[in-house]
């Protein structure tokens, strides 16, 4: 992980769900006091999805020169990074991406795509698994290529035995998201379609709201630079048959109370009715992404600092003191 930003140590009282409990929800963190929104980066997740990982190596880029790695100046990012603490995690699954032999998806038929990320039981060529599902990384013990998806046990990290042992790479994710207390957490994807900031499932509403926020303000920076987008999402319960996946966005808001959110960015894969992006287009969408989100944590740190003194940790609203 690499960071910018002086860390502000926060004392904890609480964990999130006895802080909620007695309504005394800052004891977990009270995050408004730290002078800095705190923002943690997590890319390739799946380690066939490099995207976000080249989008975050050119963040690091512009913190250390002001430059991307094309040259270009980037004077809005990195002003906006001088003044947030940054938590970047180029990859989170270092197993899934070694496994990954080519540069990336670009290009590819959906079959070849397929293949790298969810592997092959089949020896004779690239097939996707006939059960490319996630329990435990939903590995056969016949498949004969276990795709990038995965880390060396057979685990999807977005998709872990969440109430049983974590594998190595989650239970770090999650350490980090603990110690840090991080304001804003995005896990980065990539998809045939997008860009899109995905709605959250199984974190309250008002979480869904925040996360709505940001991607309405990052659509209109895709739609000045005349790149695709997809509308935001509407805020909403969760359920339906089958009901959404309780994944690793969900743990990071439940451990750390981020707002936290999966992205996902076409990825050039040649498919019919995907997103036609270039290569400089698909940089441009994450370094667009991290100007957004930095300028979104910056103001709602702003209007919060803006609205007056705080209401004591320990006061209960009305309604809760009958």
């Amino acid at each position: 992980m690499i960071t910018y930003g002086e860390l502000e140590a926060l004392p904890q009282e609480a964990n999130g769900s006895s802080a909620s409990e007695g309504r005394h929800f800052a004891t977990r963190r009270d995050k408004a006091r730290r002078d800095k929104p705190v923002l943690l980066w997590l890319g390739a997740v799946h380690g066939a999805e490099v995207e976000g990982l080249t989008g975050l190596v050119n963040l690091i880029q512009v913190m250390e020169t002001g430059v991307d790695l094309r040259g270009r100046e980037q004077p809005t990012l990195r002003a906006l990074g001088e003044r947030c603490r940054l938590l970047i995690l180029p990859c989170a699954n270092p197993d899934g991406l070694a496994r990954f032999q080519p540069r990336w998806t670009y290009g590819m038929d959906p079959a070849t795509a397929r293949y790298w990320s969810h592997g092959t039981s089949d020896d004779s060529g690239a097939q996707e698994s006939p059960d490319p599902g996630h329990l435990r990384g939903g590995i056969a013990p016949s498949q004969s290529f276990r795709g990038c998806h995965f880390n060396d046990a057979g685990v999807d990290p977005m998709q872990d035995e969440f109430f049983g042992r974590l594998s190595s790479e989650v239970g770090a994710v999650l350490q980090i998201a603990r110690d840090e207390a991080p304001d804003w957490a995005v896990s980065l994807h990539h998809t045939l379609y997008g860009p899109e900031v995905l709605r959250p499932a199984y974190v309250p509403i008002e979480v869904q709201t925040a996360v709505g926020g940001l991607a309405r303000r990052y659509v209109q920076r895709l739609a000045r630079a005349d790149l695709p987008y997809v509308p935001p999402f509407e805020p909403g319960p969760d359920g339906g048959d089958p009901p959404p996946a309780l994944d690793l966005v969900a743990l990071l808001y439940h451990a750390s109370g981020a707002t936290a959110f999966k992205f996902v960015c076409p990825c050039g894969v040649e498919a019919p009715g995907a997103t036609r992006v270039t290569p400089e287009q698909i940089l441009d969408i994450h370094l667009l992404l991290q100007e957004a989100l930095m300028e979104h944590a910056l103001q709602l740190k702003s209007d919060s600092a803006a609205s007056g003194p705080r209401r004591p940790a320990n006061a209960l609203p009305t309604s809760a003191r009958d």
